[in-house]
């Protein structure tokens, strides 16, 4: 994957496309939007453990073990 050469920083704004191509909506499924949402904020933070998605599959993999052991 490219490294930005302009990198994002705090207390700046940034445009975020709310449309695609020929005006068709960016999210055809609310389960994508939320994703879209859950990802801004959680790489809003400063300090990240970890990329997303590897965050998603530990907290996955902790609730299904909790939950097995119930």
């Amino acid at each position: 994957m490219p490294i930005r050469a302009i990198p994002l920083v705090n207390g700046e704004y940034y445009h975020i496309y709310n449309r695609g191509v020929a005006y068709l909506p960016t999210y055809s499924r609310k389960k994508d939007y939320e994703r879209f949402i859950q990802c801004l904020d959680y790489y809003r933070h400063n300090r990240l453990p970890c990329k997303l998605s590897r965050y998603l599959q530990s907290l996955h993999n902790f609730l299904v073990t909790h939950a097995n052991a119930n």
